[in-house]
Order: C-alpha cells, then sequence, then structure tokens
C-alpha cells in the first residue's frame, strides 16, 4: 500500500506535531520508513573470521571381524552389533555402535565399535569403568569394544586404553587416543557458515609433536541446557604414555538456529 504524506509549509520545529498526529493515524499499517529504521545485525553476527585448514589424516578403522561376528547394518547406514549375543554379550554393552574411522589410528588394522552403557535410575556408574559420557540428565558412558589380532576386547577405562595402545609415537595415534579418550571431535575443511562467530581465527583440528608428546585441538558443541549451544575448542595435551592434560575450552562460535532450543 502506497503512503502520501502532504506536509504544508511549515518549519521543522511545528511540522513535528503534524507528523507525529499522521504516524498515529497510521498505527499498524506504519511502513518501514528509511528514517525510522535502525540497522540490525546479520542472523549469523558480525565478526568474521580467518580459517585455517589443515589435512585429515587418512585412517581405517576395520570394521569386518565385527561383521563376520554378526553386527549389521541398521536403517540409517551405521553398524550395529547384537548386545546379547554370543560374543558380544560378554562385554556388559547396553548397545554397541559405530565409532569414526578416526579411531584407526590407534594401532594398524584395529576394528573399533563404541560400547555404551545405560545404568538404571539410581544407580551410580564407577567412574573407572568409562572412558567419557554423552548426553544430559541422562547420560550414556561410552567404552570401547575392539577387534585385534581375532580377539574382542573390552576397554573400559583411560589405564587400559593406555595398557593397549601406548606409546603415542605418531600424530595419527595421539589423534586418535585423544579422540577415543575425551570423545571430543576432529574438524576439519572449516569455512564460513551462517554461523554466530566468537572468535577471530577458526583452525581446523590439528597435532602439533611437542617435547614428550603432542598438543591436539579438538571441538565439541555444548548441547545440554538452552541457548546458546556454543561449539568450543579443546586445547589438549598428551604425553606419549597417555597422560592427558586439558585446558580451558574456547568458544568459537554459535548457531544461530538453535537459539531458544532447551535440551535435556
Amino acid at each position: 500500500m502506497a503512503y502520501i504524506l502532504l506536509i504544508p509549509n511549515l518549519t521543522m520545529k511545528k511540522a513535528f506535531p503534524f507528523l507525529f498526529l499522521v504516524l498515529v493515524l497510521l498505527g499498524c499499517n506504519l511502513p518501514v520508513l528509511p528514517f525510522l529504521s535502525t540497522p540490525q545485525p546479520t542472523l549469523a553476527g558480525i565478526l568474521h573470521p580467518i580459517f585455517i585448514n589443515n589435512p585429515a589424516p587418512v585412517l581405517q578403522n576395520d570394521l569386518k571381524p565385527f561383521q563376520d561376528a554378526g553386527c549389521k547394518i541398521d536403517p540409517q547406514g551405521q553398524l550395529r552389533c547384537p548386545p546379547n549375543l554370543a560374543p558380544f554379550n560378554r562385554l556388559g554393552c547396553y548397545e554397541i555402535t559405530q565409532a569414526s574411522s578416526q579411531l584407526g589410528g590407534l594401532k594398524a588394522g584395529i576394528g573399533v565399535m563404541l560400547c555404551n552403557l545405560e545404568p538404571q535410575p539410581g544407580i551410580k556408574v564407577a567412574p573407572d569403568t568409562y572412558l567419557y559420557s554423552q548426553g544430559c540428565l541422562s547420560p550414556t558412558y561410552v567404552r570401547l569394544a575392539v577387534f585385534q589380532n581375532g580377539q574382542l576386547q573390552l576397554i573400559k577405562n583411560l589405564a587400559e586404553l593406555k595398557k593397549a595402545f601406548t606409546p603415542l609415537d605418531t600424530p595419527e595415534k595421539a589423534l586418535s587416543f585423544s579422540l577415543a579418550a575425551t570423545g571430543f571431535q576432529a574438524l576439519y575443511g572449516l569455512k564460513a557458515e551462517n554461523e554466530r562467530y566468537l572468535t577471530p581465527q577458526i583452525e581446523d583440528t590439528s597435532v602439533k609433536q611437542i617435547s614428550g608428546g603432542f598438543d591436539v585441538q579438538l571441538f565439541s558443541l555444548g548441547t545440554c541446557g538452552c541457548s546458546p549451544h556454543t561449539m568450543v575448542v579443546w586445547p589438549v595435551h598428551i604425553s606419549t604414555d597417555g597422560d592427558l592434560t586439558i585446558d580451558e575450552p574456547q568458544p568459537v562460535w554459535e548457531d544461530p538456529t538453535l537459539d531458544g532450543l532447551c535440551i535435556d
């Protein structure tokens, strides 16, 4: 709808009351007038960071031993194993799900699946029976089911992970070990998206060799609670013996499409 404002030949001081009356009469049909609008930030915010990309290592997780033992592909294309049937029933898993190929650097030819434990309400899970937890009010406790040399093995905690796969003598092994121990993510090929960026520079996952070990940069998304749900960087320092020190997380971006979302 077009509007024509006929303003008499008044001085600016005398014209303001007349203009105010016209705007009141227009009410809800008031058009967006340039001199009334204020600049709004874009959905993604106003910070445009520099991205530093690193090559992703080529790692393989050999899942054939699990398939030979009875694991099947689910409708989502992920491998799952029957936790109540041999040989998996002796692991004590609530479910056994496919792990990322990024864990393949733990050892050549290894096969790794996630052995998930969901305890009964009111039952406290001992910290030495799992590697890390996922989820919010009802967390899942994650361990590893590993096939190596034809044998199925359960790795429950960091001590067992260290015993099985140290020393860490390559960047690929350090990456896989830190992912298995923490449950964080390795992200590559990062670029400008419709995100609300919180830092002027963002680097892909990196593994840098230092004296006595490696510095590994990993990511995780804060999903629990209400927005904002922030992606953070975790600086992980890991020795060749598998000892981990994790610095405070650094926020890097927020997804505006998740604003207002609460997750329990």
